[in-house]
């Protein structure tokens, strides 16, 4: 029984090879990439247009000496000058680590900044 079994086997893989005895290439060519849908374009150039900008986002909480970026709801405070400003302004992110005071800004919004002491002489 189990030699049926073979001869069946090897005589379907033998069919099916006989079916398509050309390279893959001609027999099945792989389809070509298509373009980019306008929604995916548009998801793009939104992803690349997210960095914030610092100096237009919230000049109205800046203090002589300190930038300010509201960031999610948050007020980021910067030393002007600081390295840490120009890496935001440079890049669009915020300092890993940083110092938060929460809802001690105006309108009641956290301050963070990247040092403890930036925030204290911010809110004198």
């Amino acid at each position: 029984m189990s030699w049926l079994k073979n001869i069946v086997g090897a005589a379907a893989v033998m069919s099916l090879a006989a079916g398509c005895n050309t390279t893959a290439q001609t027999c099945c060519p792989a389809p070509k990439a298509a373009e980019p849908v306008a929604a995916v374009k548009a998801v793009e150039t939104a992803k690349s247009a997210a960095v914030v900008k610092p100096a237009a986002a919230a000049s109205s909480y800046d203090k002589p000496g300190f930038v300010t970026a509201v960031v999610k709801g948050r007020l980021w405070v910067f030393a002007d000058g600081s390295p840490e400003l120009v890496a935001f302004r440079k890049t669009g992110k915020t300092p890993a680590v940083h110092a938060t005071r929460v809802k001690a800004g105006p309108a009641g919004m956290t301050l963070i900044a990247p040092d403890l002491s930036i925030l204290d002489a911010y809110m004198k």
